[in-house]
């Protein structure tokens, strides 16, 4: 049963991934470079190619064979952007600007990065609420002050 259950995941993986236009190794820059190759070795390389050429960052702004509009909500895309910024995050989110509360406000569909920066600055003790906080923390509190606060439209889809 356990095998039968594995191998239904695995050809479903598989559908989904190349039906999207890339192989198993998913969208980057290894997909552009390895396209149409689909043995278990090139798509090896293909994921090595991503993980070198930062498949993170193809995901969260749509680009090399990523579409970001397809692959994550608003959420997941700022999941992906602060587990791979953790700490300037932190830093410049305490301060209100900076290039990843830029990002951030892009991420949320904002149309005032300055706004959005000085909104979670003066909510910073409620989006960082410790040393240890969790990027999953992060981002539900940032969700929760965009909620609250209604600027970005209030829409984390």
């Amino acid at each position: 049963m356990k095998k039968a259950l594995a191998l239904v995941l695995i050809l479903g993986f598989e559908f989904e991934t190349l039906a999207a236009g890339y192989g198993a190794a998913g969208c980057g820059l290894g997909s552009i470079v390895f396209e149409g190759k689909n043995q278990w070795y090139e798509q090896v390389m293909a994921a090595t190619t991503n993980g070198i050429a930062s498949q993170t960052f193809a995901i969260t702004f749509g680009s090399l064979n990523c579409d970001a509009n397809k692959l994550a909500s608003k959420s997941d895309k700022a999941k992906i952007f602060i587990s791979a910024n953790k700490n300037s995050v932190i830093n410049e989110l305490a301060i209100g600007q900076g290039e990843t509360v830029s990002v951030l406000s892009n991420i949320y569909s904002c149309s005032n990065d300055s706004n959005f920066g000085q909104i979670i600055k003066s909510k910073y003790s409620q989006v960082i609420t410790g040393a240890e906080v969790s990027t999953e923390q992060i981002v539900d509190n940032i969700n929760k002050v965009i909620l609250d606060s209604k600027i970005c439209g209030g829409d984390l889809s």
